[in-house]
């Protein structure tokens, strides 16, 4: 269901017969649907051509060149001035490390309100414990209230850090060789010493040699995406420590929409009708561990792995934002927020962001210059966009699990066929056995109470109560009719 009168508008624009598309467009007021600052990316492009656009950007790309290059003394002075772990994990966010001079340099060349605070955690880290700052566009809410003092915190962590390697050494005996736990404990190992080699996590130590330290269980699942494909996710578990019980967030911060993509289309259409769109997105890799921890609540960011070899719990701290920590979630906000003003300001891109993705609309006929501008733009300023996650511009793309097709004056959505046919196998599946887990209920009902909200709105989730029904109750038998594809 389209939230306001202007992106219902927005949503039938697109779909408008050719002879009433101007006047659609001309009525629909996108400043009410965009970013601010996104709007006046499409207020700067509105008298350029794509001849005029393409130079301009390759000025600003020379000029950021130039200034990577004469400030990169600058960032190498800032980075042996920061705490030893802030250093390890900045360095190791690119190849080149992330360039903090360049960075700085740039935000307020853009008039980025809060680049002061963004420098500042990058070279001191950002807070996991108490309070965790949000970016002030945010509107305010009570998202969560701390329920534990980090005083009390510190102060049970010998009896929590015993607790969870008990509880580590139990999963480990539960593992034998050549089972699916084992190959899971192995390969979370595995990344363990990934991050360690890169500088984001310290050096193992046996568990039990710093017994008064707090301690968080990292384990894994075996996970299918949404389109079946299998892989490992490791859970640093800091609910389970109670790390993330002293943490209170005031504002709630909010994500780039799919409609807000077709808002840009509309931006773009109304400015060149006779021109065709292309999606692009990418994805910045490995996006909290680019952010460090302060150098005061690394004493609360242990984490127990198993080695699944040699039978022992081992300990190393977290020197990177981890998955699974209240913290990481914002203080990657406050640095993507500042790449993507950057890249609207400087280079007049659209992005839109929704935690580490970008997407957005583009004219065909720059489409494959920006998206290799974006990557450069991206790697000087000392991140990464995973090159797998970033193809080649198209009239369609996925678009978070929605399939996006911009063609001629129609936007088409819908839900991406590689995730139907998974989830109908899943479905095919529940209805063989008769019989669903509360789990997995939950599980299909989020995945396709998504789907439909991304392309349809609210009110097709009705269709979905069954299996809502289901997530409520330890088991329940499903009803063969109507069968659950129905």
């Amino acid at each position: 269901m389209p939230r306001c009168p202007e992106e219902s508008a927005a949503r039938g624009a697109l779909l408008a017969h050719p002879q009433r598309v101007l006047a659609a467009l001309a009525s629909i007021d996108l400043k009410a649907l965009l970013p601010a600052d996104l709007s006046l990316v499409f207020d700067a492009r509105r008298t350029l051509s794509p001849g005029c656009l393409r130079s301009l950007r390759r000025s600003r790309l020379e000029e950021l060149r130039c200034r990577a290059t004469a400030l990169r003394p600058d960032t190498e002075l800032l980075l042996q001035a920061a705490p030893p772990h802030v250093q390890s994990v900045l360095r190791s966010a690119s190849p080149s490390g992330v360039h903090v001079a360049l960075l700085a340099e740039y935000l307020k060349a853009v008039n980025f309100p809060q680049a002061e605070y963004v420098i500042s955690g990058l070279l001191s880290g950002f807070p996991v414990l108490g309070d965790i700052p949000v970016v002030p566009q945010a509107p305010p809410c009570s998202v969560r209230s701390q329920s534990i003092s980090c005083e009390e915190l510190l102060h049970r962590a010998p009896s929590l850090r015993s607790a969870l390697i008990s509880k580590q050494l139990t999963m480990l005996s539960r593992a034998q060789e050549g089972s699916e736990e084992s190959r899971i404990l192995r390969e979370l190992f595995q990344q363990a010493l990934e991050d360690i080699r890169l500088g984001r996590m310290s050096p193992l130590v046996p568990a039990t040699a710093r017994p008064d330290v707090l301690g968080t269980r990292r384990f894994g699942v075996s996970q299918r995406s949404a389109k079946g494909i299998l892989k490992v996710r490791s859970i640093d578990d800091f609910a389970e420590s109670l790390v993330n019980f002293t943490t209170s967030v005031r504002r709630r911060i909010s994500m780039a929409r799919v409609s807000q993509l077709v808002s840009s289309a509309i931006a773009l259409r109304s400015q060149r009708p006779d021109d065709c769109l292309h999606v692009l997105k990418s994805d910045f890799r490995a996006a909290y561990r680019s952010v460090p921890i302060r150098s005061e609540d690394i004493q609360a960011t242990d984490v127990l792995v198993v080695d699944p070899d040699s039978r022992q719990v081992f300990a190393t701290t977290q020197y990177a934002m981890p998955f699974g920590a209240v913290g990481a979630v914002y203080s990657w906000d406050w640095v993507s927020e500042s790449l993507v003003a950057i890249i609207r300001a400087s280079f007049l891109i659209p992005a839109l962001r929704y935690v580490d993705d970008l997407f957005f609309a583009e004219l065909a006929c720059v489409s494959s210059e920006t998206r290799e501008l974006l990557i450069e733009i991206v790697t000087l300023l000392g991140f990464v966009l995973a090159p797998d996650k970033t193809p080649q511009a198209a009239s369609a793309q996925d678009i978070l699990g929605v399939q996006v097709v911009l063609r001629g004056l129609s936007a088409i959505l819908a839900v991406d066929s590689g995730k139907v046919n998974f989830w109908l196998a899943e479905l095919d599946t529940l209805a063989s056995r008769g019989l669903a887990t509360s789990s997995e209920a939950r599980r299909i009902a989020g995945r396709l109470s998504f789907g439909c909200s991304a392309v349809w709105g609210r009110f097709p989730r009705s269709r979905l109560s069954l299996l809502f029904k289901l997530a409520n109750n330890i088991s329940c038998l499903l009803y063969t009719s109507p069968s659950p594809r129905d």
